[in-house]
């Protein structure tokens, strides 16, 4: 039953990726933000339903905010947490928080890991 599950998981997990990550190529500013944020919404109600459940909206989130890395900006610096946009004469810092939410997912997965061990 547990195999099962989490195969289903990463299916899920999986199509959430690529849902957001068409949502996001759309390259319309309003869709790729309403994705990100029902993602994030999402993510937080279900990570207080059922916990595993809360790794497809957070695919959602990351497939959506990679379709608009793609489509959004010109010609941008990918960092860790920020993304640098240099376009015509101008440069903007923006904060990328769907980078920081991923990174504390995968720092308490391996506190997870490490208190089982």
């Amino acid at each position: 039953m547990q195999k099962e599950l989490r195969m289903m998981m990463i299916i899920l997990v999986a199509l959430g990726l690529i849902t957001g990550l068409i949502l996001g190529i759309s390259g319309i500013p309003m869709i790729i933000g309403l994705t990100i944020t029902i993602g994030f919404l999402l993510y937080i109600i279900s990570a207080l339903i059922y916990s595993n459940s809360r790794f497809i909206f957070l695919g959602l989130m990351v497939g959506g905010d990679i379709g608009s890395i793609i489509t959004l900006f010109s010609h941008p610096l990918v960092l860790p947490f920020l993304i640098i946009e240099r376009g015509n004469g101008h440069i903007s810092i923006d904060i990328d928080f769907v980078q920081i939410i991923v990174f504390a997912e995968i720092i308490y997965q391996i506190i997870k890991y490490l208190k089982r061990r």
